[in-house]
């Protein structure tokens, strides 16, 4: 399904819901249980749209007690109501019908009493799975949406649901993630230009073993999960900000390193002056589509600019050459003390930032980019078996690239080369050198995401090979 037709099914369920409800509030006006009603009404909804499907001894058994439901039907006969409120004699059945399949649970009657106010009080599972469902185009399987609630974990396994969802897990949990977090209505972000955003990026990701949606899915869930669970004085536009960079900070990569680029004068080198090549692409490319109006989400044009600028600082901490001048930058703003082994802790006159929003700008930028840089090396706090698998596609992806260095008689990068090999057999070092120092940092100041830190040393110990419990 082309972009064109994503934006004409939206633009149909659109029409179809307005007047759905538009008939429902004239039925509402007359009938004594409206709430009862109603609620059944957008709950069947939801159902069919998750592609239920009940045997016709179900439907039977279901309609008879919907029709014998004292809560449901009250004591005047709505199916009469139905066709006489209704303008539209095919509307009015097709209500009629829906009611009589609905389930017959028992549900604890509240003091809803307008339309509005009913769509406001269902569940913000079923709220966020609309927009997976729809905007993806995907089956929502049972088993997917287990997978999406798993994503409110701190560990987490991408490839689940890249299986669950044909491949496509970057979109699937995005979608969920923007909805989940409230941004959505927060920002009265434009849903049918959102999606259509999401997926031409999730398009923008080739099957390179190591750097594909996958990843990006995998970084996308542990920067939702510090923002919402990590005790990080954020706001909503900090959120959206982070979203955007996680989603995009890999957006159409090559699959070579940086250096490689620069060494052969590819063409984004040549177009950014060897500077971070690809970290500059992934911004400037993923903002080309926002200007485009099949894909501008953004409806608050004042702080289009901001926004923008604040995901370009971010996709470009994560490029590696700036990583220890970013986290020197980081240890001496927040004041950090470290030691051996990554272990960071702040000065004994230093804040507690769980309990209010960072007043300074650049504190907050240092604190965000520091999160982005962790969530790129998620895998490093994963179960381990995820995590030997992480770093088993890293070493193919690199290997690839020592394979063509080879055959253009330029130098083989360190690790690269197949017959020396490569990071697998170089873990330890990694962990205590960037791994370990990262996140002890990032927990120093944001004290809540300290379960990544105790996975990320459980893994630096499994490598080494014997236990070593402090960070």
């Amino acid at each position: 399904m082309d972009d064109r037709d994503l934006q004409a099914q939206l633009e149909s369920l659109r029409r179809r819901n307005e007047r759905l409800e538009a008939e429902l509030e004239r039925v509402l006006q007359a009938a004594p249980c409206a709430t009862s009603v109603a609620a059944a009404v957008l709950n069947l909804v939801d159902d069919l749209l998750e592609g239920e499907a009940p045997t016709a001894q179900q439907l039977i058994t279901i309609r008879e007690q919907v029709r014998t439901s004292r809560v449901m039907w009250g004591a005047y006969d709505l199916k009469a109501a139905i066709r006489a409120e209704c303008q539209d004699a095919d509307v009015a059945e097709n209500l009629i019908a829906l009611l009589a399949t609905r389930d017959a649970e028992t549900k604890t009657e509240t003091a809803v009493t307008t339309l509005g106010e009913i769509a406001t009080a269902r569940s913000s599972r079923r709220a966020s799975l609309d927009l997976v469902r729809v905007s993806s185009s995907l089956p929502l399987t049972d088993h997917t949406e287990a997978i999406l609630r798993t994503a409110s974990q701190w560990q987490w396994n991408a490839f689940d649901l890249r299986d669950a969802t044909g491949d496509k897990p970057l979109s699937c949990l995005a979608f969920w993630v923007f909805q989940h977090a409230g941004l959505v209505d927060h920002f009265s972000l434009q849903v049918g230009p959102l999606c259509a955003f999401l997926r031409r990026v999730e398009q923008g990701y080739a099957d390179h073993p190591y750097h594909n949606r996958t990843h990006v899915a995998d970084v996308l869930q542990t920067v939702f999960k510090c923002l919402t669970s990590g005790g990080m004085p954020v706001t909503k536009e900090d959120m959206l900000v982070c979203f955007l960079a996680a989603i995009v900070h890999d957006f159409e990569h090559t699959g070579l390193t940086n250096d490689f680029l620069v060494a052969t004068e590819h063409p984004l080198a040549i177009v950014y002056n060897d500077y971070s090549p690809h970290e500059n692409h992934h911004a400037s490319a993923a903002w080309k589509l926002v200007t485009r109006p099949e894909y501008d989400f953004l409806p608050d044009k004042s702080r289009r600019a901001v926004i923008r600028h604040a995901m370009i600082e971010l996709v470009l901490a994560t490029d590696m050459r700036n990583h220890f001048t970013i986290l020197n930058q980081f240890t001496n703003r927040f004041n950090l003390i470290e030691d051996y082994g990554g272990r960071s802790s702040t000065s004994p006159n230093q804040p507690d930032y769980r309990a209010s929003l960072l007043p300074d700008l650049d504190e907050k930028k240092l604190l965000l980019q520091v999160l982005l840089k962790a969530s790129d090396l998620s895998h490093l706090s994963a179960t381990h078996a995820v995590h030997v698998r992480w770093v088993t596609l890293l070493e193919r992806e690199f290997f690839a690239q020592g394979d063509l260095e080879k055959q253009l008689g330029l130098e083989v990068t360190p690790l690269f080369d197949r017959a020396k090999g490569g990071v697998t057999k170089s873990q330890v070092s990694f962990f205590d050198i960037v791994g370990a120092p990262l996140f002890a940092a990032l927990t120093a100041v944001a004290q809540d995401t300290s379960p990544l830190l105790t996975a990320v040393m459980a893994n630096r110990n499994a490598w080494a090979g014997h236990p070593r419990t402090d960070p």
